[in-house]
């Protein structure tokens, strides 16, 4: 369990947790950064991804419980001064976040295809030890004014996620996605139940009929391949 006074001194990295808010997972235990990285940072954000029953990942929780504050996802922590609670939502630049059940946002993937631009550790290092060579400049043009996710993508490491898209995709990605739908305002939203109830019905209607109208093309079909081999062995 974790205890009261460890949580307390984390305080700064998130929120007090309002009264009226989804139902945000509680958190039993959490691993925090070297100490050293603890001490000079602005922000925290928890790294841990949940995937649906089947294991996929389509979902992230926007916050983690721990007693009575709210800590945020990592896509979140640098964006934490631009959410706000109001009337049991979530609301960030005044737009209103729209959370399943389990205050989770539910990811826009942007097609299989979509890639976010990469570094490797070896082409930052590079520009570090030679900050005047071309890859200096092409390192600083590609990271300025731009968040940028640090992580590792080895499969070896077993951070591989299965998504809506993806067979398998590095957990970076699904981070960024996040915060890409954060920042673009396009995440998915579920849909209400009575407009749920009528898709479906609506749906299912459109697959029936399709069904019929098939079934009674082959069925036509058949009888009619059937009388034309009949009628040219009669003659």
């Amino acid at each position: 369990m974790i205890r009261k006074q460890e949580v307390s001194s984390l305080s700064r990295f998130g929120i007090r947790r309002p009264e009226s808010l989804p139902a945000f997972r509680e958190a039993r235990s959490f691993v925090l950064p070297a100490p050293e990285f603890v001490a000079g940072i602005r922000g925290l954000g928890n790294v841990i991804l949940s995937p649906d029953r089947d294991g996929v990942y389509r979902a992230v929780a926007l916050f983690t419980r721990l007693h009575e504050f709210l800590f945020p996802s990592l896509a979140v922590a640098p964006l934490l001064g631009r959410v706000e609670f109001k009337e049991g939502k979530v609301l960030m630049d005044g737009r209103a976040l729209f959370l399943n059940r389990e205050g989770q946002l539910m990811l826009h993937f942007y097609g299989k295809d979509f890639r976010f631009p990469r570094l490797s550790a070896l082409d930052i290092l590079s520009a570090y030890q030679s900050p005047d060579a071309p890859l200096s400049q092409k390192v600083r043009g590609a990271i300025k004014d731009r968040y940028v996710i640090v992580a590792l993508t080895a499969p070896g490491l077993y951070d591989l996620k299965p998504t809506a898209v993806t067979s398998v995709s590095p957990g970076a990605y699904v981070h960024g996605i996040l915060l890409s739908n954060l920042l673009n305002g396009d995440h998915l939203r579920e849909v209400g139940g009575k407009w749920k109830y009528s898709l479906m019905f609506l749906l299912g209607s459109i697959l029936g009929y399709a069904i019929l109208v098939n079934v009674s093309f082959w069925k036509n079909s058949s009888f009619s391949c059937s009388l034309c081999w009949g009628g040219r062995r009669s003659l």
